[in-house]
């Protein structure tokens, strides 16, 4: 089913989302996204990188996120328990179905999630979350709904880039599991993000570049698809229409990444913030005590702060 944005407004109340977020398409915006294009001299060179087996990638990952941060429990509920509870429940109204649903997770480690290697790009990865959805028109009943996952995506090939990935996804869930815990759309993406390239960082430098000059890349794409939907052009995704929940999807995109790279600057440059306060900080959004906008504020990440090049000519020529 084509995205709408009706789509979007479903995922801010499952996700416990209250607005968008902050975002000015202007000259600064635009001037801030060709500078970042001129410095993004990162090397694209061949990177040669060795396969590795499942064991070895998910060990890596549950390391990294263990050395950091605290391994929260998240709720496992595949699609065909979640058929049969409602089948069984025989229920009468949404409301007793959400009900029922909201105490049918299995709570595990994330690290237990099953993991489907079957995306053909070695950058991408992807958490299947689970939602109850109804045939009822007021959709205000997802206000109430818990979000649980069945499993994540990841690359058929497996290399370290893999882990990074499957840190990003990890991350989500971790988050996620909490609802409300992002109250702006636009900062969906800002730890996860930071995660991925956090442990890029700290593993393999060539990786890192690599890395990063994707994240940054994809910004100035992003950045294309929005001011050509704000010209009134819709034909932008080959064989479908770009729609105003893509546009929005975008922007996020572009934020939470500005954003990431300046918490990924801080962590590098290990002054205040310093790197070690930033990943405490991180942990007690992980961890469900503060929400990713409080964690944000206290680190000095806004987006006025974020939509500049400094923070990437920075990360760059570390």
């Amino acid at each position: 089913m084509q995205a709408t944005v009706e789509d979007l407004n479903d995922y801010m109340m499952i996700h416990g989302n209250e607005t968008l977020g902050k975002f000015n398409y202007n000259d600064k915006l635009i001037k801030a996204i060709q500078e970042i294009n001129e410095i993004d001299n990162c090397p694209v060179t061949e990177l040669k990188m060795s396969y590795m087996t499942k064991h070895n990638m998910k060990k890596k990952a549950f390391q990294f996120i263990n050395d950091y941060y605290k391994v929260m429990n998240v709720g496992y509920l595949p699609d065909s328990r979640v058929k049969r509870i409602l089948k069984r429940a025989r229920v009468k109204d949404v409301h007793e179905a959400v009900d029922i649903y909201n105490e049918s997770a299995k709570y595990i480690s994330p690290f237990k999630l099953p993991i489907y290697y079957n995306l053909d790009k070695i950058f991408d990865g992807r958490l299947i979350t689970q939602v109850i959805y109804t045939e009822a028109q007021d959709k205000s009943y997802l206000k109430d709904t818990k979000l649980f996952f069945t499993g994540v995506e990841l690359p058929k090939c497996i290399t370290d880039i893999a882990t990074s990935s499957y840190i990003h996804e990890i991350t989500h869930a971790l988050i996620e599991t909490y609802k409300g815990n992002t109250k702006e759309y636009y900062n969906a993406e800002v730890l996860p993000i930071f995660n991925e390239l956090m442990y890029a960082y700290l593993n393999n430098e060539d990786m890192y570049k690599v890395l990063l000059h994707n994240r940054i890349n994809s910004i100035y794409y992003y950045f294309y698809s929005i001011s050509q939907y704000n010209e009134g052009n819709t034909n932008i995704c080959e064989g479908k229409e770009y729609t105003e929940f893509n546009y929005h999807a975008d922007i996020k995109y572009i934020i939470s990444t500005l954003k990431a790279i300046q918490l990924l600057e801080s962590f590098i440059n290990d002054k205040y913030p310093t790197a070690s306060y930033v990943v405490h900080q991180a942990g007690r959004v992980i961890e469900g005590h503060r929400t990713v906008e409080e964690f944000l504020e206290d680190v000095g990440v806004t987006y006025d702060s974020c939509t500049t090049s400094e923070h990437v000519e920075k990360v760059l020529t570390r």
